[in-house]
């Protein structure tokens, strides 16, 4: 009798949706994501950063301190909703 192995199968399902965005809401598509690319790239090096400095950091770490400078440094970030922000990190 021969012993039979099973395997756990992943199924991975997707769809895709096509938008079509006014002109309001893709000027805020890509600010959305101009601002979440920065946030990620923000958080990546201050994540290096402290980490060198023999700290350990933690999304609600980096989150706190982009928003302790976001008002004065970087403005423009307010233009898009605070989630954007916290998704990236």
């Amino acid at each position: 009798m021969q012993a039979f192995l099973f395997y756990k199968m992943k199924i991975i399902c997707g769809e895709k949706k096509r938008i079509y965005p006014n002109r309001e809401q893709e000027q805020l598509l890509l600010q959305s994501i101009g601002v979440s690319r920065f946030a990620y790239n923000w958080a990546l090096e201050m994540w290096q950063a402290l980490y060198r400095d023999g700290q350990r950091p933690n999304a609600g770490m980096l989150n706190r301190g982009l928003n302790e400078i976001k008002r004065e440094y970087f403005p423009w970030m307010l233009n898009v909703p605070k989630r954007v922000v916290q998704e990236a990190i």
